[in-house]
């Protein structure tokens, strides 16, 4: 057997195990959850077509290689399009096969008090955070 095979056939045999213990993942990360409340969802992504406002690729910092910057601008702050901004996110990762940074552009203060710089969903011990750079464009104004 080689080792692409043997990989194939731990991946089913993990895969088919926590299909069936999915309490046990859960405890082991610290969430304890009593397994006939936990309801299982198809793992198949279909996304809509999503664009970003701009992708740019530039020479690594450390020489190393490209990167890409991929950007939003946003007028006033909607949390509603965090989600968008993940899913573009992980897929230009994925397209473009190169590491991927996120660059939020807020262009007006208004009335507004927060600008956030970071995206995060937490489950008890689990967290998943997105953190990307914010630029507040009223903070680079030499006008105040």
């Amino acid at each position: 057997m080689d080792d692409d095979q043997l990989g194939s056939l731990i991946d089913a045999s993990v895969k088919a195990l926590f299909r069936e213990c999915p309490s046990v993942p859960l405890r082991l990360a610290g969430l304890h959850v009593a397994p006939e409340s936990i309801r299982m969802e198809d793992a198949n992504l279909n996304l809509p077509e999503l664009r970003a406002d701009h992708v740019f690729v530039v020479p690594d910092q450390e020489g190393s290689g490209e990167r890409a910057i991929y950007m939003e601008y946003q007028l006033e702050p909607d949390s509603n399009l965090h989600d968008s901004w993940c899913a573009k996110w992980g897929g230009l990762k994925k397209q473009l096969k190169m590491p991927v940074n996120l660059l939020v552009i807020y262009l007006e203060k208004g009335d507004r008090a927060a600008f956030p710089n970071r995206i995060i969903d937490t489950s008890g011990p689990i967290v998943t955070e997105l953190l990307f750079t914010a630029v507040r464009l009223w903070e680079h104004s030499d006008l105040d």
